[in-house]
């Protein structure tokens, strides 16, 4: 899912310097967390520098909270989608029979295995079908929208660029 608006919202005030040493060449990945909101950076350091965490609210109907990164100008969800509700609080059918799933043509979703297991469920989000995500009443959280073809574009030449600048 990718955020409607991009706004940010301020939590808390808090400055914290942390002194790190590191080898050219090393990925860190910072996980901020404010209250019940958390923000990834994804990080090549190549120099002192300062970063800032920004959260932004990203809660879905079943009152799952999600944490966000931002890539390039977009922020995206940075965790897969586990709500079993609409925005609007209705309910999203749990599909576990194949064949009934297979022939389904209204929305519905279903989890790896058919497991109930939350620690599976909290890793892997659920599995939605195309009448699920397609649907009027969005199943993506309040603020957010599934992510269309254009945003898609924009994120896969983001990354390529990104790619092909720390290759040459």
């Amino acid at each position: 899912m990718v955020s409607n608006t991009g706004k940010r919202i301020s939590l808390k005030n808090g400055k914290a310097i942390i002194g790190m040493q590191y080898i050219t060449g090393d990925r860190l990945k910072l996980t901020g967390k404010s209250g019940n909101y958390s923000t990834i950076l994804m990080l090549i350091p190549t120099q002192n520098q300062t970063d800032t965490f920004n959260f932004v609210k990203c809660t879905d109907a079943d009152s799952n909270h999600y944490a966000v990164v931002q890539i390039g100008t977009q922020i995206w969800m940075a965790e897969n989608l586990k709500t079993t509700k609409y925005r609007d609080g209705a309910g999203i059918p749990n599909i576990t029979v194949d064949s009934l799933w297979q022939n389904d043509t209204t929305g519905a979703y279903c989890t790896y295995n058919n497991t109930t297991n939350t620690d599976t469920i909290n890793t892997y989000g659920h599995l939605y079908n195309w009448f699920a995500v397609n649907n009027s009443i969005n199943i993506a959280p309040a603020g957010w929208h599934v992510p269309t073809d254009s945003e898609w574009t924009a994120l896969t030449d983001y990354l390529e660029a990104k790619v092909a600048r720390a290759v040459n």
